[in-house]
């Protein structure tokens, strides 16, 4: 597979792009790349995704954090920062789609 750089264009930013969870755009690099999941993927990628879905929720939570982030109108309207709330969601559906799919 030849490389975007060695293709003449270093400026390049994306090979494939998703718009609410949806590709809407995929250069020949990006399919090349996609064609490749199923031997780059493994189970292993669980931990990794389990690990970070408690980081969030510990932050949702305050037992970790960084001591500078403070949504106050979050806060206010849903009793919680719902940033964190979200995130775990994301990585909930991402990892269990990864790991039901390979993708």
């Amino acid at each position: 597979m030849e490389s975007a750089c060695a293709q003449g264009q270093s400026d390049r930013h994306a090979a494939a792009v998703y718009a609410g969870g949806q590709l809407v755009y995929c250069d020949d690099f990006g399919a090349e790349l996609r064609a490749l999941t199923p031997a780059i993927v493994s189970r292993r990628v669980q931990g990794p995704f389990l690990g970070y879905l408690q980081a969030q929720q510990q932050r949702l939570t305050g037992e970790r954090g960084q001591k500078r982030i403070h949504r106050p109108e979050l806060e206010e309207m849903y009793e919680f920062d719902t940033k964190y709330a979200m995130h775990m969601l994301r990585l909930g559906f991402q990892g269990v789609e990864l790991l039901t799919t390979g993708r």
